[in-house]
């Protein structure tokens, strides 16, 4: 079971016409890290956003040990809306 659970990424997501989030887990990360110091949020990611108007801004966090964080930004937006 958990060579099988080694190859698959589980995810939850919500969202709406203005908001969305979503969390995900990933066990191949989890188990990798076991060997180095990791933290409680190895293996779990979570992001979330908001559209507003004809933009949408989207925020992604994700800690793979304590010796790396990502933290990453995005700004999106549909250039035929913008013309």
């Amino acid at each position: 079971v958990s060579n099988l659970f080694r190859h698959l990424v589980f995810g939850l997501q919500y969202s709406n016409e203005k908001f969305y989030m979503a969390l995900g887990y990933n066990y191949k990360t989890r188990t990798d890290m076991g060997t180095y110091s990791r933290s409680f949020f190895s293996g779990f990611s979570a992001c979330a956003g908001i559209n507003v108007s004809r933009f949408s801004v989207g925020i992604a966090l994700d800690q793979p040990h304590t010796g790396a964080t990502t933290f990453m930004l995005n700004l999106t937006c549909n250039l035929s809306e913008l013309l």
